[in-house]
C-alpha cells in the first residue's frame, strides 16, 4: 500500500513567498520620489527624443544634462546604452496618458523635486526588476543551501544591505542589467545539478535575457563570455541556442551604433566628443586593474566590504561552497564573475564611476554572492546578522537622503546622515499629505512584517 501523501500547506508554497519577498522590496522602494540629476536626466531625454521627437539628438532637452552625453557632428546624443531608455518608452507613454507631467523639450530648468515621471520610469525599471531579482536570489540560494531560510536571508541581505537597495530607487540601468543577466544565468545554468539536461529553450530564452542585458549594460557582456565559455566546457551541443537567443539583441546594438556613431562597432563611449575624455580610453573608459583603485573599490570608504560587509560574508561563503563537490560549478562561476566586475571598476577611472553611493559597475554582479551568503549564514548565522546590519545602516540612510554623493565628498554614510539630521529627507508620494521620514518608517515596518511571515512560512529544509 502506497504511503500517504503529505499535503504542503499553501503558505510555505514557494510562489507565496516569492510574493512577500518581491512586496517586501516594492513596499520599501516604490514611494520614494528621487532628486533628478544627471546621470538620470541623460535617460530620461533619451526616451523623450524617440518618443516625442522621434530622433536620437536630445539637444531640445539638454536642459535635462550635466553630465553623460556624447556629440557626433554638432549633434547632442546621450551617452548612454540604448537598452534601458528604449524599454522605458511603453511605460512614458502610460505615464503620460495616465496624467504623469511629460518630458517636455525646451524648458529653462527641470523640476529636480518631486519628479512624478522620474518616479514612475524608475519604479519600471528599477525597483520592479530589483524585487524580481530578488525572488531569483531566494530561489537559486535556496536550492544551493537545501534550506528556504537560508536562501530568504541571502536574498533580503543582497537586496536591502548592499548597493542594490539605494539603485532600486534609482534611473540607473544597474539593477535592470543585474535582474536580467541573473535571470539568463539561472535559465542557462544557475543551481542545476545537470547543466547538460538545460532544455534548447531556457537557453534561447537565457541567450534574449543576456542580450537585452548588455543592451542594458554594456559590462554585462562579462557573464555572457562567461556562461559561453562554460557552456562549451559542460555541453557544448547547445551552445548555438544560447548564441541564437542573443543575436536578434546583438543586431540591434549594431543597428543603433551604425545610426547613432556611424559604424556598427562604434559606441558612444569612444566618441570623440563624450564629455568625459576618459571615456575614450581601453574599452569604454576601461582600462587594466590599478592595484591602488581596486582595493578602495573593496576596502575603501565606500569599498563593498566595509560599508557593506554582506559582499566580503559573500564571498566566504563561496569559497565554502567551492570545496563541496556538488556545488563548486556554481560558486567558482559565481567568484570569477564578481572577480571580473571588481576589476572592471579597479580599471575605471574613479572607484565610484561619479556621484555614485559605491562602486556601482559592481552593481550586477551582486546577486552572484547570494548563494555565498546562504552557505555563510549556515556557518555563522550571528556574523551574518551584524554583517548585515553594517551595511543596512548605510543603504537605508542613503535612500532616505539622496543617494548619489560625489566622489570627492569623504565618508558617503556620514554625508547621509548629516543630511537626515538637517532635514533634508528624500520625497515620497505622500510628501503633501504627511512627513516623508514618517511614510518610510511605516515602510520599513511593513516590510519588515513581510519578511517576518516569509520566515514563518518557510520551512527550514526546502529543495524549490
Amino acid at each position: 500500500m502506497a504511503a500517504p501523501s503529505i499535503r504542503q500547506s499553501p503558505l510555505s508554497s514557494p510562489w507565496f513567498i516569492d510574493a512577500l519577498v518581491i512586496l517586501a522590496v516594492l513596499v520599501v522602494c516604490v514611494p520614494i520620489v528621487e532628486v533628478l540629476m544627471g546621470h538620470q536626466g541623460s535617460r530620461m531625454a533619451f526616451t523623450a527624443a524617440i518618443t516625442d521627437g522621434h530622433t536620437l539628438v536630445i539637444e531640445r532637452w539638454k536642459y535635462l544634462l550635466t553630465v553623460d552625453f556624447a556629440m557626433r557632428d554638432g549633434a547632442i546624443l546621450s551617452d548612454k546604452a540604448p537598452g534601458q531608455p528604449f524599454l522605458m518608452v511603453p511605460f512614458y507613454l502610460i505615464g503620460k496618458t495616465i496624467g504623469l507631467p511629460p518630458i517636455e523639450p525646451d524648458l529653462p530648468a527641470p523640476g529636480f523635486f518631486g519628479n512624478r515621471m522620474l518616479w514612475w520610469l524608475s519604479t519600471w525599471t528599477s525597483a520592479i526588476p530589483t524585487a524580481i531579482l530578488a525572488a531569483l536570489m531566494r530561489r537559486v540560494a535556496t536550492q544551493t543551501s537545501g534550506n528556504a531560510r537560508a536562501g530568504l536571508v541571502a536574498a533580503v541581505a543582497m537586496v536591502f544591505t548592499t548597493l542594490l537597495l539605494p539603485f532600486a530607487n534609482l534611473l540607473f540601468g544597474h539593477a535592470l542589467a543585474a535582474c536580467l543577466i541573473y535571470a539568463a544565468w539561472v535559465l542557462a545554468d544557475g543551481g542545476t545539478a545537470t547543466p547538460e539536461t538545460v532544455s534548447t529553450t531556457r537557453l534561447l530564452w537565457a541567450g534574449g535575457l543576456s542580450g537585452l542585458a548588455v543592451l542594458v549594460e554594456y559590462t554585462c557582456a562579462i557573464v555572457v563570455i562567461a556562461l559561453i565559455v562554460q557552456l562549451l566546457v559542460t555541453n557544448a551541443r547547445t551552445v548555438w541556442a544560447y548564441a541564437l537567443g542573443g543575436t536578434p539583441f546583438a543586431l540591434l546594438l549594431g543597428l543603433y551604433n551604425w545610426t547613432a556613431w556611424g559604424s556598427p562597432i562604434s559606441f558612444s563611449y569612444s566618441n570623440s566628443g563624450s564629455f568625459a575624455t576618459h571615456h575614450a580610453k581601453g574599452l569604454f573608459g576601461i582600462q587594466l586593474p590599478d592595484p591602488g583603485l581596486t582595493l578602495q573599490v573593496l576596502v575603501g570608504e565606500r569599498g563593498l566590504f566595509l560599508m557593506t560587509p554582506i559582499c566580503l560574508a559573500g564571498c566566504f561563503g563561496l569559497f565554502l561552497l567551492i570545496r563541496q563537490a556538488h556545488t563548486r560549478r556554481v560558486a567558482l562561476f559565481s567568484l570569477a564573475v564578481f572577480i571580473a566586475f571588481v576589476c572592471v571598476q579597479g580599471g575605471w577611472s574613479s572607484v565610484t564611476a561619479g556621484a555614485s553611493p559605491g562602486p556601482r559597475y559592481v552593481v550586477p554582479a551582486l546577486p552572484f554572492l547570494a548563494i555565498g551568503v546562504a552557505r555563510f549564514w549556515q556557518w555563522s548565522w550571528p556574523s551574518t546578522v551584524l554583517f548585515s546590519l553594517v551595511g543596512a545602516i548605510s543603504m537605508f540612510a542613503a535612500i532616505m537622503s539622496n543617494p548619489l554623493v560625489q566622489p570627492t565628498e569623504p565618508w558617503a554614510t556620514a554625508v547621509w546622515i548629516t543630511r537626515i539630521s538637517e532635514g533634508r529627507i528624500a520625497w515620497t508620494l505622500w510628501h503633501e499629505q504627511m512627513a516623508d521620514w514618517l511614510v518610510m518608517v511605516a515602510t520599513w515596518i511593513i516590510a519588515a512584517g513581510c519578511i517576518a511571515v516569509a520566515w514563518m512560512c518557510s520551512p527550514q529544509s526546502d529543495p524549490a
